[in-house]
């Protein structure tokens, strides 16, 4: 690879992963990505045969001015912010590599390079965005290193009729990609170092406006069936760990996860018409309080992170005692639902929840309750069948107690029913509720829990359904609780008096899922690597830099500890059988280490002949742009007695450069750093 074919097509892969990064945050759409990309081929193409860049007929074509155009169309035709940007940052990119005044146009692409980057950040935060940031830091070295490489054999300021032909003959050694890639990654590591050290306050923007993928079955107003259709698809939900104390813990199956509780039944669509509770600021770095425990069981805390999609809900497992996380308004409505301040990408929650009572929901002690008043809603029936009354008073007419009738209704719902995704359309004016208990006998669970919802209200039965996430896949890898939408599931909660809000399951095991045998290992270390992402990356919060803080000093100081128990001999003699057990193999690894760098650093200095050559090139070069040539067959010494009539000063560099390259091509001698140092120095003067 030569020094201007490095130039180019670094250049224009650093534009390239620019605009992936707006494809993968879905700013750009697939097809216009596609065309754009294509687009920037055809132009690496031009320019590796040097039809372009071109001069451009005035400046004021690529002006920096020409910013002032992105006000003017946005208030003048009411454009989208966002696409109006977009789309005036690619037609910078494009005109920029089409038409150049000098080679310093070059950063002002790398510029608009990291500008689409930026807007990319802010709507992906998945692992593919790191690998794709990744890539784009290392191209972006390499772009800086040739620039400026360029820079030195044209000047910054070079028209394109210049620059284009700067270091065609230049070739570039793989050593150079070596250490720049060493650098690149050791700057990578103090940039980590800075980003996980700096104090980190607020919400953070990032997460605050991520476009969040469309999902249905979890907002206000759902239609029978769309439960059904979410378990069709297999991407991530959440993510959740469980700790005891400090200590990981894994829950005990079945785990549910409450989101959505709707109370009123059209005979198609499920609503939840019952008005907030209560809405709160978070304050800064706290927790909320919500319901309290007593006695307590089994306390945990979970830390969520929730993957982005179209909903406003916190879900829940077991009873929250208290939540933190990156929102800014909490609010709960009558149904002990507990929603964000609004729809959004990937969110980072804690919960400390009492999970030691799997079969309740919420106990009746729960804030502002009032249950009299608000039990009026969960007895709603639309029009029903005079079958399903009769189902009903069968069922439950000679029980008394509300927890037996919901037993029979459940012991019904398991006798004779199967699990089925494809439903048919029930027949015109038809409930498909009946549809389901008398005719078809089998469904998923928006129909078992429908069904039982409305048979515990037709028996005088306070019960109400609910949408949420049930089970899970649990990564032993990295020992937490992956929820996919496959594991969308509905259930019922009915009111017992004396117990509370006691949950149901009248569905019977999914076979897709009861079947399953575990995730594949690729799949659970891919899984493991985005929730590392999420964890220490996106969500990354000044509340873990104080555990890390924490952590170490908890650490340093028992250790300490130990040291002080110690005695001088006990001391002595531990520390020498550490460096007899691990002595050996430091002292071999900091061999190899520097013998590497040694190598790398060895290779990147060129060899003495090369770098007279290289010299007397760049000399040559240097006269080129005073229309200077070096005529064919001619030899460095005729060249030196025709330049003898040059001002004396320009003379003198030049005879002093051919004589160093007669001296380093044609004889044993070989420079010192200082004299090539020298020679440098005289080159930049001419």
């Amino acid at each position: 690879m030569t020094l201007r074919s490095g130039l180019v097509f670094f250049s224009y892969l650093l534009s390239g992963l620019g605009l992936f990064c707006l494809i993968l945050s879905q700013v750009v759409s697939l097809n216009a990505g596609v065309a754009l990309l294509t687009l920037l081929t055809l132009m690496y193409w031009l320019e590796i045969k040097n039809a372009i860049p071109i001069a451009p007929p005035t400046l004021h074509l690529i002006s920096k001015w020409n910013l002032l155009a992105l006000p003017v169309l946005y208030f003048s035709f009411d454009l989208p912010l966002l696409d109006l940007v977009v789309w005036f940052i690619a037609y910078l990119m494009f005109t920029r590599f089409l038409l150049k005044s000098e080679l310093n146009d070059y950063l002002f692409g790398y510029l608009l390079a990291i500008v689409c980057l930026l807007v990319g950040a802010l709507y992906a935060q998945d692992l593919s965005f790191g690998v794709a940031f990744l890539a784009f830091y290392l191209t972006l070295s390499w772009c800086l290193i040739f620039y400026n490489l360029t820079v030195e054999k044209s000047g910054s300021r070079s028209p394109p009729h210049i620059f284009k032909y700067a270091g065609e003959r230049e070739i570039i050694r793989a050593a150079l990609f070596k250490s720049s890639a060493l650098f690149s990654v050791m700057s990578l590591a103090l940039t980590a170092l800075i980003f996980v050290s700096f104090p980190r306050f607020g919400l953070g923007f990032m997460s605050l406006n991520v476009k969040a993928a469309p999902i249905s079955g979890f907002s206000d107003k759902v239609s029978l069936g769309d439960v059904g259709k979410i378990k069709l698809n297999e991407s991530v939900v959440m993510r959740v760990e469980y700790f005891k104390g400090d200590a990981r813990y894994r829950p005990q199956q079945p785990v549910y996860w409450r989101g959505i509780v709707l109370d009123h039944y059209d005979g198609r669509n499920w609503i939840s018409t019952l008005p907030d509770e209560w809405e709160i600021g978070r304050p800064r770095e706290s927790d909320v309080s919500l319901f309290r425990v007593e006695p307590q069981k089994e306390l945990v805390r979970q830390e969520i992170y929730r993957e982005s999609f179209d909903t406003d809900i916190v879900f829940t497992q077991g009873i929250p005692k208290s939540i933190n996380g990156n929102f800014r308004r909490l609010r709960m409505d009558s149904n002990f639902v507990l929603k964000t301040e609004a729809h959004g990408g990937p969110r980072r929650f804690t919960l400390h929840s009492e999970i030691g009572y799997p079969g309740i929901a919420y106990q009746l002690q729960a804030p502002n309750a009032d249950a009299i008043k608000r039990f009026s809603s969960y007895f709603q029936l639309p029009p029903v069948s005079p079958a399903f009354k009769r189902l009903s008073h069968e069922l439950t007419d000679t029980l008394q107690n509300p927890s037996a009738k919901a037993k029979a209704i459940l012991a019904h719902l398991g006798d004779g029913f199967g699990y089925t995704l494809n439903m048919n359309e029930p027949a015109s004016g038809v409930s498909p509720i009946d549809e389901f208990l008398f005719k078809w006998k089998q469904g998923h669970c928006e129909y078992f829990a429908s069904a039982m919802t409305l048979l515990l209200r037709q028996a005088g039965v306070a019960a109400r359904l609910v949408n949420g996430f049930a089970v899970g896949e649990w990564n032993d890898m990295g020992g937490y609780l992956i929820l996919q939408e496959k594991h969308a599931h509905s259930w019922v909660e009915a009111f017992i008096p004396g117990e509370g809000w006691v949950l149901y399951d009248p569905t019977p095991p999914d076979p897709a899922l009861a079947n399953q045998t575990g995730a594949e290992f690729s799949f659970r270390a891919l899984d493991l690597m985005r929730l590392y992402w999420q964890r220490y990356v996106v969500k990354y919060s000044f509340r873990d830099q104080i555990r890390i803080l924490n952590f170490f000093q908890t650490s340093g100081q028992s250790l300490s500890s130990q040291f002080k128990q110690l005695g001088t001999e006990e001391f002595l003699s531990k520390a020498a059988t550490a460096m007899r057990s691990y002595g050996i193999a430091l002292i071999l690894l900091l061999v190899a280490l520097v013998w590497a760098c040694k190598r790398m650093l060895r290779s990147t200095h060129l060899k003495s002949p090369e770098f007279a050559t290289q010299i007397y090139l760049d000399l040559l070069e240097k006269l080129r742009q005073q229309n200077i040539q070096k005529r064919p067959g001619e030899t460095a010494r005729e060249l030196r007695l025709r330049l003898s009539a040059m001002p004396q000063e320009t003379f003198d560099i030049i005879q002093q450069i051919t004589l160093f390259y007669e001296r380093a091509r044609f004889s044993p001698f070989t420079p010192n750093p200082r004299e090539k140092r020298e020679m440098i120095e005289l080159l930049k003067k001419i």
